[in-house]
């Protein structure tokens, strides 16, 4: 059935029956997230205050006793005095620790608090850390088996389609190019430098051999895409004349002799290299890369998806040409 869109995708079943999805970067093996190590916590060097007692005391009571003692003999004063003030010296001295106590204590309960919390969180990223580092040396391994699978897979598939017979192009079409063609190729050779053909021929019968637009060739595959680019009628002077029209077999036919003789067939509408050639490109890369695993240029896959256009029998194609719909892009 004729599909009814542009892109047009035809692709010879023997090449589709061997064809090779995207591998997957080999550089994206080395570039698996990871969590950073965590750093344990300083454990505080505070030692715990002691509380205040009459270990503590005593050498503050000795003193005070002494210093009584010297005073009240210095202004020559009763026994009761010096006692007097000795319980008062004492009482303050213990006072003052206690208080000296209690705020060193909270002090010292605050900061273990906050080292025991950090501690906790240290013990969570650490033990999520050990998770990481497993998992991903088991992702790694995984990504690295399955690269070579499919390195192991695109080397059965080469081999594969070097056995296959294409029809191949010769040099020497004047055909003439359509509209936006030429410019085009230069685009689509940026990406694939020295694989994008012009000026070629394939010989159907020789008085009447097929040109194609564009063809993309992969050498060491031994594969050969047709490109062609459709507009809804050709301009001869003043006249003009529905081409490609999908009530018309001339089109058919010529993609059936291209996929008998293992070619795969893409056309695109005008339009759509002369709005889109970026994504043009992205379609003919993300084929490529369909059959023989070749990379997606890294530019093409932040480039939109190909904005399809309708086909056009001969009908549409004469009312396109009365709007003169070309002159439109």
């Amino acid at each position: 059935m004729t599909k009814e869109i542009y892109p047009i995708l035809k692709i010879p079943q023997q090449l589709l029956s061997i064809a090779i999805a995207q591998p997957e970067d080999e550089s994206q093996v080395q570039n698996l997230q990871q969590i950073s190590q965590p750093t344990p916590p300083i454990k505080p060097r505070t030692a715990k205050p002691v509380e205040p007692g009459f270990n503590t005391l005593f050498p503050q009571v000795a003193i005070a006793l002494l210093v009584s003692v010297y005073w009240a003999f210095s202004v020559r004063t009763g026994a009761w005095v010096i006692f007097v003030m000795a319980a008062m010296v004492v009482s303050y001295i213990f006072y003052k620790q206690k208080q000296d106590y209690k705020i060193q204590k909270a002090k010292f309960d605050q900061t273990t608090l906050n080292y025991m919390a950090e501690k906790e969180a240290y013990e969570q990223e650490l033990e999520r850390w050990q998770k990481s580092v497993t998992t991903n040396q088991i992702s790694i391994r995984e990504r690295q088996n399955n690269f070579t699978d499919q390195a192991n897979k695109i080397q059965i598939a080469l081999q594969k389609f070097q056995k296959i017979r294409s029809l191949k192009p010769i040099r020497g079409s004047n055909a003439p190019k359509g509209r936006g063609e030429k410019d085009f190729y230069q685009i689509l050779n940026h990406f694939y430098p020295g694989q994008i053909l012009i000026g070629y021929k394939v010989v159907k019968y020789i008085e009447y051999p097929y040109t194609p637009d564009l063809i993309c060739y992969f050498e060491d595959w031994n594969l050969y895409i047709d490109i062609e680019v459709d507009e809804p009628y050709t301009c001869i002077g003043k006249t003009r004349k529905p081409t490609h029209c999908t009530d018309d077999c001339t089109d058919f036919n010529r993609d059936a002799f291209f996929i008998e003789k293992n070619w795969v067939v893409i056309r695109f509408a005008e339009e759509q290299i002369i709005k889109h050639p970026l994504s043009c490109c992205k379609f003919i890369a993300e084929t490529i890369s369909l059959l023989i695993g070749e990379p997606i240029p890294q530019k093409l896959k932040q480039v939109d998806d190909l904005i399809t256009v309708p086909r056009w029998n001969t009908r549409k194609a004469r009312k396109l040409s009365r709007l003169k719909h070309r002159g439109s892009y």
